[in-house]
């Protein structure tokens, strides 16, 4: 994979003299916001967390959109990524500050919902399981309002409830979670699926742990 990348960067460098002097009209801007934000991927992918920061700067610099647009405050979606990957969450939280300076001009549930799950994603990975729970509650709140429990991004929503109520040490609401989003994806995919296999990997994972704390308790139990 190592060469894909660096193959693929040499290309990106021979487009870049075209990019740094196409004029700046609008859909040349669009262009540099793709080409940088390509690149961001691509450093993302290689885990190199210093110029994915970069390229997600400059992706943000060239955004086509103006302030006022909807659009224009996503690729902070990929700068609080890349101050996660450097393990630098007061950065990683002003970014999704800005972030979510585009919540009011979105209408659709399924686009508002993106903003929490993406923050909610962000706390966990900097171990705020409760503020993560708490996102994730709002999002399903707002999916809610136009979409039922079978919905696919609802039922994923499930999974991400349970993981943090396990790491928040709420084992029994975990295990109800896990066992109704098992029951929800095996009504939207056939047994033999791979989302319905990891369910049941993830319930039996809980399960396994919830005896295991159960064994405990009654061996202090017996020796006291």
């Amino acid at each position: 994979k190592q060469k894909q990348y660096k193959l693929a960067e040499q290309w990106y460098k021979k487009i870049e003299p075209f990019i740094k002097h196409q004029d700046r009209e609008k859909f040349n801007w669009a262009n540099n916001y793709l080409y940088y934000h390509s690149l961001y991927k691509l450093y993302e992918a290689e885990g190199d967390a210093k110029k994915a920061l970069e390229f997600a700067k400059k992706a943000l610099d060239n955004e086509p959109y103006a302030r006022h647009e909807r659009d224009y405050y996503l690729p902070y979606i990929e700068i609080a990524h890349a101050y996660q990957m450097l393990n630098d969450s007061t950065n990683c939280y002003r970014a999704l500050d800005s972030l979510f300076l585009s919540v009011n001009t979105f209408d659709e549930p399924k686009e508002i919902m993106t903003l929490y799950e993406t923050r909610g994603l962000n706390y966990c990975n900097f171990g705020r399981f409760d503020l993560g729970l708490k996102d994730y509650h709002k999002a399903d709140e707002i999916l809610s309002t136009k979409y039922d429990e079978n919905d696919g991004d609802r039922v994923q929503l499930i999974a991400l409830l349970a993981g943090c109520e396990y790491k928040l040490g709420n084992y029994g609401k975990s295990e109800q979670l896990y066992k109704k989003y098992a029951e929800k994806v095996k009504q939207l995919y056939e047994e033999s699926s791979d989302a319905y296999t990891m369910a049941l990997t993830y319930l039996a994972n809980i399960e396994g742990f919830a005896n295991r704390r159960s064994e405990e308790r009654l061996s202090r139990n017996a020796e006291t």
